[in-house]
This record gives C-alpha cells, sequence and structure tokens, in this order.
C-alpha cells in the first residue's frame, strides 16, 4: 500500500503476499485472481474508515462531508489495484458541525470555539449543474458589504453574494504527514489480514 499522490492511498499487493497466496491456492482454478480483487476492495474500504475516522478528529466537519469528497477505486480480476481519491475542495461553512442560522448570522465550530459569519444566511444546498450531484445539504451565503457614495458601508441587496469556505483535505495532509504514515501502516496490516481471510475462505469452499 502506498500514497501515490498527495491527497490518493493506492492499495495494491506485493510479491511477498503474492507468493504466499498463490502457494496455498495452488490446484484452486484461478483461485488467486479470484482472492486478490476483494481483499484489496474490503482493504480499501476499510483503510477509508480508518482515514476518515483520523480526519473527522482534526476538522471539525461532518464525517458525511469527508465521505463525500472521498471517491474508491476498486480492483478486479484483470487490475489488482484499488485505492482512494480525496477532493482538495474546501469545505463548505455548512459542513462544519454545529452550523446553525441566528439573527446576527451563520455560527459554527471552528474546532476553536464557535464563530460567527454576520450578515450570512443558509440555504437548503445545491446541486451540480450538469450530473444532479449534491454537492452540499446545506449551503451558506453572505451578503457582501460595499463602500456607498456616503459616510461608511451598506448592505448589498442578494447580490453580489460570496460562499464562505473552511478548511480542506489537502491543508490537513500538508501539515499533518504522520497521517500518511497511519494509513500506510494500517493498509498494509489490513491487507494481509484479508489476504487470508480470503484465501482461507476459498480453501473451504474446495476442501
Amino acid at each position: 500500500m502506498t500514497m501515490a499522490a498527495p491527497l490518493e492511498i493506492s492499495v495494491k499487493l506485493d510479491k511477498r503476499a503474492l507468493d504466499a497466496a498463490e502457494r496455498m491456492l495452488r490446484g484452486i482454478p484461478h483461485g488467486l485472481r479470484r482472492v486478490a480483487p476483494p481483499a484489496i476492495n474490503r482493504t480499501v474500504t476499510r483503510t477509508r474508515t480508518f482515514v476518515d475516522g483520523i480526519l473527522a478528529k482534526e476538522l471539525p466537519v461532518k464525517k458525511s462531508a469527508i465521505r463525500r469528497r472521498t471517491r474508491i477505486f476498486k480492483a478486479s480480476r484483470h487490475r489488482w489495484q484499488g485505492g482512494l481519491r480525496y477532493s482538495d475542495h474546501r469545505f463548505a461553512i455548512s459542513s462544519f458541525k454545529g452550523a446553525r442560522q441566528t439573527k446576527k448570522g451563520v455560527t459554527y465550530n471552528s474546532g476553536q470555539g464557535r464563530k460567527l459569519i454576520p450578515r450570512a444566511f443558509m440555504t437548503a444546498g445545491f446541486r451540480h449543474y450538469a450530473t444532479g450531484e449534491r454537492i452540499e445539504s446545506k449551503t451558506v451565503w453572505r451578503r457582501a458589504r460595499v463602500r456607498g457614495t456616503g459616510v461608511g458601508e451598506q448592505l448589498v441587496g442578494r447580490t453580489p453574494l460570496t460562499v464562505p469556505k473552511g478548511a480542506s483535505l489537502g491543508y490537513i495532509w500538508t501539515r499533518h504527514p504522520e497521517i500518511r504514515t497511519a494509513a500506510e501502516r494500517f493498509g498494509r496490516r489490513r491487507l494481509v489480514a484479508e489476504i487470508h481471510h480470503q484465501t482461507r475462505r476459498m480453501l473451504r469452499r474446495y476442501a
């Protein structure tokens, strides 16, 4: 298991694991081809759960928001490699825990106490214009201030509007390289366990 890119985790079998599984499955038709993909895919899903838990502790965001930014690539009988890819898009404020509407604006848990976005309001969310995929369950908008012709500032109407954003997973990856180390260590152990599990399962079927 390796970190193929700053926001990507790749899971594949090394030669030692392949040789051990092949010896155990000798005599079973296409045994290794039937064992390797499910072992890799189970490792990928377990690793996602493990990494998502770490990220949720580092960022005060909902796990569902992290999960929406995680894409799984599955192994097949012809491609013995799977992985995870994390989006580097910054989290919308609505993804943070405790985001709620108040009379003064929207407050949320920043991880360093509650913060207020003045003049902000929450809407029901939006979907991607082309695919229809839901991007955020709720969206926080803020009315901008612009300089008026008179003294001080004045509130503009509903336009222009800005979408306040929080931190990104890329920021967390860069600031906490130990997450990569933990993910690699967990994935290597998990992959060995899954290979053994799938191999024993296959041997029981042909016993």
